[in-house]
């Protein structure tokens, strides 16, 4: 266990059981941590739930299929992301409209611009870096940046990676440099150019990798490794750090970080939870 780094998680908290908290079918797809919020992505009703990081909260759906919002009719989440500079959560849905959810009881989305949306050939994945949109396209082989105008992104979209094969991505981590989960490889692009492949020194490559988050502020990055039940952390330089591992992992859907690090939030099949982080980690 020490030399493959293994962290056994002594203190797993329970936030959320799907079971009796949330109307069924619910199919877990994606977990974003932002504001005073958990957002959980489902696909099993096209749903956008918000949920209170503090055990035994009641869960509040803020987003739904085949409803209308700001004259929309809203479609399948298909990615979402916490935009800290204005302080909501940014979702686009099948119809590739974007929305913004606001941080506060009651809030409904409400619909915001985005150049020539329906021109990316999918969306796969979200995240918002220093007020930008950056938007995964693994089927157009690209990343594509927006830079925010008025009360939404209408600008022209640019490509920060010049074209590359990711027809295996899923996930996107951008702290300046690009992070890209693309099957079972964590990649590192710098001005377009890929780097030396991440998590150098793991025991085992991930399996059906689920999810990918960043802590910027320590340049740590985690990813959720389902097949392999686990939570895997590495350096962005390019080290394999540590793996996290409890029981309750075994069907691992997504990670999320605390907006001020200390703290982990696994997604599972069943429903959410949360370990602390050492300050050293």
């Amino acid at each position: 266990q020490s030399l493959d780094a293994i962290t056994n998680v002594a203190a797993l908290v329970p936030i959320l059981t799907f079971e009796g908290s949330i109307t069924a079918p619910v199919q877990p797809e994606a977990l974003v941590s932002g504001g005073t919020s958990l957002w959980l992505r489902e696909s099993g009703r096209g749903r956008v739930i918000r949920i209170s990081p503090r055990p035994d909260s009641e869960p509040q759906e803020v987003f739904r299929a085949g409803e209308t919002y700001d004259g929309v009719e809203a479609r399948e989440p298909l990615a979402m992301a916490w935009d800290a500079s204005t302080s909501r959560l940014l979702l686009i849905d099948a119809g590739r409209t974007l929305f913004a959810v606001p941080d506060t009881d009651g809030a409904t989305p409400v619909v915001l611009p985005l150049r020539d949306a329906t021109e990316m050939r999918s969306i796969a994945a979200l995240v918002v870096y220093l007020g930008n949109l950056y938007v995964l396209d693994p089927d157009g082989g690209e990343v594509w940046r927006y830079l925010p105008a008025g009360d939404g992104f209408d600008s022209e979209r640019t490509g920060i990676l010049g074209g590359q094969d990711l027809a295996g991505a899923t996930g996107l981590a951008i702290d300046g440099e690009v992070f890209v989960l693309d099957g079972p490889v964590l990649r590192h692009f710098v001005q377009g150019r890929e780097q030396t492949p991440m998590l150098q020194g793991i025991d085992e490559p991930p399996q059906s990798a689920t999810g990918l988050v960043e802590d910027v502020l320590r340049e740590v990055i985690y990813l959720a490794d389902r097949g392999n039940s686990r939570i895997v952390a590495g350096n962005r330089d390019g080290t394999f750090l540590r793996q996290y591992r409890h029981p309750d992992f075994i069907d691992l859907r997504g990670v999320a970080i605390a907006p001020d690090g200390t703290a982990l939030y696994a997604l599972t099949g069943n429903g959410i939870a949360s370990f602390t982080l050492l300050p050293a980690q």
